[in-house]
């Protein structure tokens, strides 16, 4: 049976694949979340061989409460590199490097993760009373999906700073899993990750990147546990336990992804109400245009991420900086505005023009989102942030939107030229 499958619509029951693919599949998916689990540790100064134990031990009671229904292993979690590396961050050591665990911190940093235990706890329960669909509704895949890519995003210096141990085997292992993945067939498809690990291994062992040394040294048996790495437990109710609660849990964590939940949140609600928009469309984009107008002279370069961080949690102290706090309250709510009024007033000039010459020209660029927002970036550092437009001067107000349109076009040009080629177009691009 598992002979005649068809591997490009994606396997929904791994049973079909007899024991020996699933068996692969279980190595594959052994090394995928191994690197992971062991990087975890390493940047936040816990203990390896603790952290796989309990690891281990987490996926079995997973696979009992769940009845062995989800095919999954529970490593450790990126989620909170951030929160970790704001309560506790590695202090450098005599060459500067950010190696050593800062051992005072970082039992509340694992007591906040705790605490967020408890809150997942929570929400399942929700979810048993209520039921999945009515919770669901508030977080669709329009929602979920941009938030779990603005959390790859953000992680992504720390895949920098790994590949720049070695970049040769990074390249490998990153041209071999895009080779895999898009002209590999049956098996091969389905194995990106397990093959461009063998291979980038293979690499390594030629070019002698591989160090035995400390697996020769290594004892063949021993126990994974620690006093002082299962002893990072701390719940004293001080500034530096009540600062880690809000920080890592994720309903009082203010970092970039609250941050930006209630924007997709509201656009989400948005397309679903639009027809209630378009009868008022007239009031809200005048409400929207009086609320922006009378908040953008309060508007500086220095509000901006940039200068002024979300986090609002004063580490010195324990306490909370207020005046952060208000800026990120401003920021979102200028933000909401401006962005409605933005929108509302394109909707009412393309309904205006859909029938007129620059209707296709429009839906084009449309369609050349996503290129757009990858090579502006380029082109903001050499112009608008290299310029010096975060300044909260009149004259950025008027030259930040011409250069933004100059390079609006710009971008929509690379993007056209990005296309024409069939491997820059898939590989930039995504698109087949």
């Amino acid at each position: 049976m598992s002979q005649n499958i068809d591997y490009s619509k994606g396997i929904y029951d791994a049973r079909q694949l007899g024991a020996g693919r699933m068996l692969i599949l279980g190595v594959q998916h052994m090394f995928a979340m191994f690197g992971a689990t062991v990087l975890v540790p390493l940047l936040t100064g816990l203990s390896v061989s603790t952290t796989l134990l309990c690891a281990g031990l987490g996926t079995l009671l997973f696979h009992f409460i769940t009845k062995g229904k989800v095919p999954a292993f529970l490593g450790s979690s990126f989620a909170y590199l951030g929160g970790f590396s704001i309560v506790a961050p590695m202090l450098a050591d005599a060459d500067g490097n950010l190696t050593i665990a800062n051992t005072q911190m970082l039992p509340y940093a694992c007591a906040g993760v705790a605490f967020s235990g408890l809150l997942y706890l929570a929400v399942s329960l929700l979810i048993s009373t209520f039921g999945i669909r009515r919770i669901m509704r508030f977080f669709p895949p329009v929602v979920t999906g941009p938030i779990i890519i603005a959390i790859g995003l953000i992680l992504a210096p720390s895949a920098i700073s790994n590949c720049q141990a070695n970049w040769l085997l990074a390249f490998v292992a990153l041209g071999t899993v895009i080779v895999c993945n898009i002209w590999g067939k049956g098996m091969v498809k389905i194995l990106p990750i397990l093959i461009g690990v063998l291979v980038s291994y293979a690499v390594a062992l030629v070019t002698g990147a591989v160090d035995f040394q400390r697996i020769s040294e290594a004892a063949w048996v021993g126990i994974p546990l620690h006093k002082e790495a299962m002893g990072l437990f701390a719940i004293d109710g001080s500034p530096e336990f009540i600062s880690a609660l809000f920080t890592i849990l994720p309903i009082g964590n203010v970092d970039n992804i609250n941050f930006m939940l209630p924007m997709f949140w509201l656009g989400y609600f948005c397309q679903k109400e639009q027809e209630v928009i378009d009868r008022h469309r007239c009031r809200l984009l005048i409400a929207s245009l009086v609320a922006f107008a009378a908040l953008l002279p309060f508007w500086s370069g220095r509000l901006t991420v940039y200068m002024v961080p979300i986090q609002v949690v004063d580490w010195t102290n324990g306490t909370v900086d207020w005046t952060n706090l208000n800026i990120t309250v401003y920021r979102m709510v200028i933000g909401i505005v401006g962005s409605m009024v933005f929108f509302l007033s394109a909707s009412w000039v393309y309904g205006k023009i859909e029938h007129g010459r620059l209707t296709p020209t429009l839906n084009n660029l449309g369609k050349c989102t996503l290129g757009i927002y990858w090579t502006q970036t380029f082109l903001l550092e050499c112009t608008l942030h290299g310029l010096g437009f975060y300044v909260g001067t009149a004259g950025s107000f008027i030259v930040g939107p011409v250069v933004a349109t100059i390079e609006l076009i710009l971008c929509y040009q690379v993007v056209l030229l990005l296309k024409k080629h069939r491997y820059t177009r898939l590989l930039l691009l995504g698109e087949k």
